[in-house]
């Protein structure tokens, strides 16, 4: 009987080959899980930091076009990577008096490094001062609505040069572009009438 009874004794190993493979296949399980988590977590942190980077570029785009001004010799020009304009702003001197001062902006994709960039060019004086937007494989892209005076209906053109501006841009900011996985933040900005200046020369 107490042989017997030790023969029953352990686990056989069929049963331990069982528990392995019941093992094995929890341990892939929770390793997807675990892998999915942190997976859905980057992409979280990616898209605030693109939702942070495309409302501080569209704010400061709107701003500007808010600004601008024709010093009427044709000061808006854009392309499908690529817009300038002039815009004026003020600046308050020592004695609280208001000066009126003009730069042109010019905001562009450089697709060889894969960076949005903003110049600001003094016209008086030519000085150009570079401002980086973004980086890390970001693409932008301009389109320009034709005011319904124009043409009596509103297009959406990729190309725009003249005398008049357009009644509203499209910014559409590419995040991933070089790696295949495009995120896309777009924003149509209007543009109001803007009124045409002479500039005063010193």
């Amino acid at each position: 009987m107490k042989r017997a009874l030790a023969g029953n004794c352990g686990f056989t190993l069929l049963e331990l080959l069982i528990a392995v493979a019941v093992f094995s296949l929890l341990a892939t399980g929770l390793a997807a899980l675990l892998r999915a988590g942190i997976q859905i977590k980057e992409r979280t942190q990616r898209h605030q930091n693109q939702a942070q980077v495309a409302g501080l570029i569209f704010e400061d785009i709107s701003t500007n076009l808010r600004n601008g001004v024709s010093l009427g010799t044709g000061e808006f020009q854009g392309t499908r990577h690529e817009m300038a304009f002039t815009v004026r702003k003020i600046a308050w001197q020592q004695d609280s008096q208001p000066v009126d001062w003009f730069r042109r902006m010019i905001y562009r994709y450089d697709s060889g490094a894969g960076r949005i960039l903003k110049t600001e060019t003094d016209p008086r004086t030519a000085l150009s001062l570079p401002h980086l937007l973004c980086e890390d494989g970001a693409g932008l892209r301009f389109e320009y609505r034709t005011p319904i005076e124009e043409t009596g209906t509103r297009e959406w053109v990729s190309d725009w040069s003249g005398e008049a501006w357009p009644s509203a841009v499209r910014v559409e900011l590419v995040f991933g572009e070089a790696t295949g996985r495009m995120d896309v933040w777009s924003r149509v900005v209007s543009v109001p009438r803007v009124e045409t200046t002479v500039e005063e020369q010193e």
